[in-house]
């Protein structure tokens, strides 16, 4: 929208680290539900297939931040200061 800020670090981070809307929107979604979500359950949330869902958060896993177990994937940014960007992102998104 124009004339609407989108703080630096918040810009750095979605133009650095978030390669695309559905990345963005499954960090969201394990970030609002910090338990381990199943690759499946989140494809289902997402409307995505579960192969595409199980890259998304490879993605977001090699990028700090998300874990991936045989129980599911959770949010677990790397640091307080990445943490603290997403909650960012989270309010402007």
């Amino acid at each position: 929208m124009p004339g609407f800020p989108i703080p630096d670090d918040a810009r750095r981070f979605l133009l650095g680290v978030i390669p695309s809307v559905p990345h963005l929107e499954a960090l969201l979604l394990l970030r609002g539900h910090p338990l381990h979500w199943p690759v499946a359950q989140l494809a289902g949330r997402l409307y995505i297939d579960a192969d595409t869902a199980a890259a998304l958060v490879q993605d977001l896993a090699d990028a700090g931040l998300a874990t991936c177990t045989d129980e599911g994937c959770r949010y677990a940014p790397a640091d307080a200061a990445t943490a603290t960007t997403v909650d960012e992102v989270a309010v402007l998104y």
